[in-house]
Formats: C-alpha cells, structure tokens, sequence
C-alpha cells in the first residue's frame, strides 16, 4: 500500500508514537507499504512552530528519514487537482493533502474527519 502521511501522524511517528493506534503503527511498521509525507506537511509544521504552536527538535528532518518516510514534493498537477476540489475543507495544507493523494492514487493516513468527505481513500 501505498500512504501519504498527514502532519499529525508524521508528528506523533516521531516524537509521540504511543498516540498511534495499533493499525496506524504496523501500517507505518510493514516494510510492503510505502509511505511518502508531503513536503507541504513540513511546512505546515514549520509554520506552526513558527507560531509558536508546537515545538519540533533540529533533527526531525532526519528523524522523518531515518523513520522511512519518503518526501512527496508538490507538483504543477498536483495544484491542477486543487483547483478542481471543493471547498469542503477550509485548512489550505489539508487541501493540497487531498489534492496530492487523488492525483498520486495514494491512501491518506489522517484521523481529520473532514478529509473524509473528498474523493480519496483515508486509511
């Protein structure tokens, strides 16, 4: 399977695993998935660092590789399937998380209830 990881489950693999549920974690674990995280993701998180609304250590870029995670970059397509979404989630970040995981067939691992409402397929 093939996953796109949302911030809030890219944040807890490395600094809060034990908020993982256990199929979340042997998702993440099993060596026949793929998981990509969207470089917008880091920037989101950034962003809230900046904000002060999280605090992330130096070596989370490193971390988040040592972990597996492959870097999904956002691509002229990729903002092609944004312009076309709806309007259903307000948060930018989401919105192009959803964008990324149509038009990359991707599975999203989020626990974001609202996501659920586009045409993707949420772990």
């Amino acid at each position: 399977m093939q996953l796109l990881i949302d911030s809030h489950i890219l944040i807890w693999s490395v600094l809060e695993s034990q908020r993982l549920k256990p199929r979340e974690r042997d998702a993440l674990m099993d060596s026949n998935n793929t998981l990509f995280f969207s470089v917008v993701s880091l920037a989101e998180l950034y962003h809230k660092e900046s904000h002060r609304r999280i605090t992330l250590p130096r070596e989370f870029p490193a971390a988040i590789s040592a972990l597996g995670f492959t870097p999904l970059a956002l691509t002229p397509t990729h903002a092609e399937h944004l312009r076309t979404l709806p309007l259903i989630h307000s948060d930018p970040f989401d919105r192009i998380l959803a964008a990324q995981a149509i038009s990359e067939n991707l599975v999203l691992m989020t626990r974001d209830r609202i996501l659920k409402k586009y045409p993707i397929t949420i772990f």
